[in-house]
């Protein structure tokens, strides 16, 4: 900052800064339990190819993309 003017960058350890603000919380809760998609398919009694025409078509319990290939979903979400 110059004069009182930001460049529109982060300062670390500022205000902007999330871990200073504790905006989020690292702790993992039951409620944030997933199933990987063979879990799910394991459990629910349901083929993979099932579940992978699930997503496709907008079917089944909302799921989560964690990288390219890995599929997962919320616990609390598939139990409802």
């Amino acid at each position: 900052m110059v004069n009182g003017i930001s460049n529109g960058r982060r300062q670390a350890n500022g205000p902007a800064d999330s871990r200073a603000t504790g905006e989020y919380n690292c702790a993992a809760s039951s409620a944030d339990a997933y199933l990987t998609e063979r879990q799910y398919c394991d459990r629910y009694h349901v083929s993979s190819r099932t579940a992978q025409r699930w997503r496709v078509t907008g079917q089944g319990p909302p799921w989560v993309r964690l990288g390219p290939h890995k599929i997962v979903y919320r616990l609390s979400h598939v139990e409802r």
